[in-house]
């Protein structure tokens, strides 16, 4: 998150049902700069860091290996000017495999933004 200028921070967070499996979601969301289509495809790299050396690159990275680990799946929607959400669904102890976000909360530019992750 990347607010210079102030902003707000909404977590959320919930489950549901899909082909006889629950999933747990997580929703963060801000109002801050939003990030362009170049920053969202690296974001998840190891070290890839917009904060300059205040930065150490690594909390999307991590985050994402958690998820992953977990087989869940991580996905980023961002504009820049509009702020960003990041949702992440995990897959409940009945789910079996990986899980993918609802087709309800999905977004057009999920698949894009994560950049094959």
């Amino acid at each position: 998150m990347h607010m210079p200028d102030g902003g707000t921070v909404q977590i959320s967070s919930g489950s549901y049902q899909a082909e006889n499996s629950e999933y747990a979601e997580i929703k963060i969301k801000d109002t801050g700069i939003g990030m362009s289509n170049e920053v969202k495809q690296k974001v998840f790299d190891p070290f890839f860091s917009t904060k300059g050396p205040k930065g150490t690159g690594l909390g999307m990275s991590v985050a994402y290996g958690i998820v992953a680990r977990h087989h869940g799946n991580i996905a980023l929607e961002s504009e820049l000017g509009q702020g960003t959400t990041c949702l992440s669904v995990l897959p409940g102890r009945n789910a079996g495999g990986t899980s993918q976000p609802h087709e309800e909360r999905s977004h057009g530019d999920e698949e894009d933004s994560n950049s094959g992750h």
